[in-house]
Formats: structure tokens, C-alpha cells, sequence
């Protein structure tokens, strides 16, 4: 029995000594850290996050209806700061307005608030960044192929009006806004036909005049 001993006292050595030579102090694993996952209780709903290192809770305040957890960098506070996160909560408030009419209302209250010193910009059919909305599309409803189950609800059942909602993606479409010249001396278009040998000559009769000289690559 001895030999058995000696060597199950081994093996709980062994895991020590090798955790011991890659332990790293504290002060080199918080250099190594970039940023903090923190997770937040809002009513019912669980929310995780990521904050930036040094950031800290400067307000938090709950109330049956309306929760609000605000975050700066350390050093400030919530009535002088530079940078702020914020999280809130409004109770029973998702089956009465919609994400649109939402974004709207809070960034109404910042405005009221903050002035000309509140910048914020809506998503979907409006204008940001340069760039113009011309489609957005929803797909996926069913993720799983599910003996051919899930094709046939992604081609069909997700194009339907109201239960489109449930699609699990949203594709935003967009185009630059910025001034390109529209007159070029030669252009080169690159059109991918594998398999599509039927499609060529539709491709080249649809094909508008792009410039002086073109030529089509297949």
C-alpha cells in the first residue's frame, strides 16, 4: 500500500508546482486587462456587458417603473464626466411601444436635457454616416435545416408581412452619399458566372453605359 500512497501524494503535488511557475502576479494580470465584463439585474432581464478598465458606477437609481445604472471613467462623476454608459430600464414599457418609438423617446430626454451638446442619429430608413438606406431585409426565422424543414420556412414563411418580425437578422442595404464621378474614361465589370451560363446575355443587355470605354470580364 505504501507505493500507492507515495504516488497518489505525488500526483496532487505535481498539478501545485506547475500552477505555481505560471502564476503571474496582480499587478501584471491587470495590465493585461483591456476591459471588465460586468452583469447588470434590470427587473426580470439579465444583462452582460463589457466596460472599458477604469470605469466605475457613478448613479444608480430604481423605482417600480424606471431603473437607470450609469458608468464613467474613475475620477468623474455623473454631474461632471467627459465619457458615460448608461443602462435603463422601463417596466412593462416593450408591449406598448415599439424599438423605434423608444430610441425616439430617450433621445428626446437627452436632448431636453443636454441640448446642443446631444448628438444621436436613427437607425433604418434615415441618413448616417454617409450613407442612404435603400433595402432592409429580415431572414432567418428557423436556423435549423431540420430535414428540409428549415429551408422551406426561411424561403417562404419569413417573407410573410408580421411574422417577418421574428426573423432572427436584419439586413441593412445602404449606398454612399458622397459625389462620384460619373464619367469615366474606361470602365472594367466583373461579373462571377459560374454556373450561370444562361444568365450572360441578359447580364449584357441590362447592362448600362458606364463609361467612355468598358469592357465586361466574365
Amino acid at each position: 500500500m505504501k507505493p500507492l500512497n507515495y504516488l497518489f501524494a505525488l500526483m496532487l503535488i505535481l498539478p501545485t508546482v506547475s500552477f505555481a511557475q505560471d502564476t503571474k502576479s496582480l499587478d501584471e494580470l491587470s495590465a493585461d486587462v483591456k476591459s471588465i465584463t460586468s452583469i447588470t439585474t434590470v427587473y426580470s432581464q439579465i444583462i452582460q456587458h463589457n466596460l472599458p478598465k477604469g470605469w466605475v458606477p457613478v448613479f444608480e437609481n430604481a423605482t417600480p417603473g424606471h431603473y437607470i445604472l450609469e458608468f464613467t471613467p474613475k475620477g468623474e462623476s455623473k454631474e461632471n464626466w467627459s465619457q458615460m454608459f448608461t443602462i435603463q430600464g422601463f417596466r412593462g414599457l416593450g408591449q406598448k411601444a415599439s424599438p423605434k418609438a423608444m430610441l425616439a423617446f430617450t433621445a428626446d430626454l437627452h436632448v431636453k436635457a443636454c441640448g446642443d451638446q446631444a448628438v444621436f442619429e436613427l437607425l433604418g430608413t434615415e441618413k448616417i454616416s454617409g450613407f442612404e438606406t435603400i433595402k432592409v431585409e429580415k431572414k432567418i426565422i428557423f436556423p435549423l435545416d431540420f430535414f428540409y424543414l428549415g429551408r422551406f420556412l426561411n424561403r417562404f414563411l419569413a417573407n410573410l408581412p408580421i411574422i417577418n418580425h421574428l426573423c432572427l437578422r436584419q439586413y441593412i442595404i445602404s449606398r454612399s452619399l458622397k459625389k462620384v464621378k460619373k464619367n469615366y474614361d474606361s470602365v472594367s465589370v466583373i461579373i462571377p458566372c459560374k454556373n450561370e451560363s444562361g444568365n450572360i446575355k441578359n447580364c449584357i443587355e441590362r447592362l448600362p453605359v458606364l463609361g467612355k470605354k468598358m469592357e465586361v470580364i466574365f
